[in-house]
């Protein structure tokens, strides 16, 4: 075991390199793991904190397993959830919520770096997005490898997927107006028209233009700007955003089943991009 006088100490003094020969169980370890609600023995959870930089016992096979893991709960639901995304679009949301920086920033919120075991001379430790998110990842990796997949997969819905993520401004379009065009095409609409519904001060320096972009009767979008281009441009991307960032709010996943439960999968969307 680790003394209480590693988990005491600074960030900067903690990640120094330290041969430990006390038997106590570390008091920050444990309230880190009861504060993320973990139930798993202290020696297994002093191993998934502990970097490769440190020593041969580490957590890089755990970094591995959890990296997997989360991989593919996060994967399965945020395709659920949003079955429209094109390709690039759906892995930049995977990536705000698992990427390093990510995982990082949620593991500087929950007090990872007072638990965190690495080499100063090594790497950049607590301070460093790879060493935090190798430390989170191990621990998913932990609890799949102690508590099975139903246990894991609870708990990246409970830390990872829990948090709120904008993905607002995932779709890049260059063309929106040509896309949406395509867009109605594929689905049988009317070709999208531009209407201007509200202006303020056109012969002033601070003028204002509302644009909805319509099929038929339906409005697919609407933007603002300070000339009725832009304000184009927007109500365009806002209706190719409602298309491709459309959310289903009641769904099954595919690991539903590991409760047993009967599994209603959810139909795949169309998410290839018009070029």
């Amino acid at each position: 075991m680790f003394s209480n006088r590693l988990f005491s100490r600074s960030f900067s003094a903690y990640g120094a390199r330290n041969v430990q020969t006390a038997s106590a169980a570390s008091p920050a370890l444990s309230a880190f793991g009861a504060r993320v609600g973990l139930e798993v023995s202290q020696p297994a959870l002093e191993r998934a904190v502990t970097h490769k930089s440190f020593g041969d016992v580490n957590n890089a096979q755990l970094e591995i397993l959890g990296k997997r893991v989360a991989g593919l709960f996060c994967t399965e639901y945020l395709r659920a959830r949003y079955p429209r995304l094109p390709p690039a679009a759906f892995d930049k949301v995977l990536t705000a919520y698992i990427g390093n920086n990510s995982l990082a920033k949620y593991g500087r919120e929950i007090g990872l770096q007072h638990v965190l075991r690495w080499d100063a001379a090594e790497s950049e430790g607590a301070y460093h997005s790879e060493t935090m998110s190798s430390a989170l990842n191990a621990i998913i990796g932990l609890v799949h490898q102690e508590k099975g997949a139903e246990a894991a997969k609870k708990f990246v819905h409970a830390h990872i997927l829990a948090r709120d993520v904008n993905v607002s401004d995932v779709v890049k379009i260059e063309n929106p107006k040509a896309h949406l065009s395509r867009l109605t095409t594929r689905y049988g609409k009317e070709k999208p028209l531009s209407r201007l519904l509200k202006e303020t001060g056109r012969a002033t320096n601070s003028a204002v233009f509302i644009v909805g972009v319509f099929s038929g009767e339906e409005k697919l979008g609407e933007g603002y700007g300070n000339s009725m281009k832009m304000a184009e441009f927007r109500a365009c991307m806002d209706a190719i955003n409602k298309h491709y960032l459309f959310e289903n709010k009641d769904f099954m996943l595919p690991s539903d089943t590991l409760s047993e439960a009967e599994y209603k999968p959810v139909a795949f969307g169309d998410t290839q991009v018009i070029v």
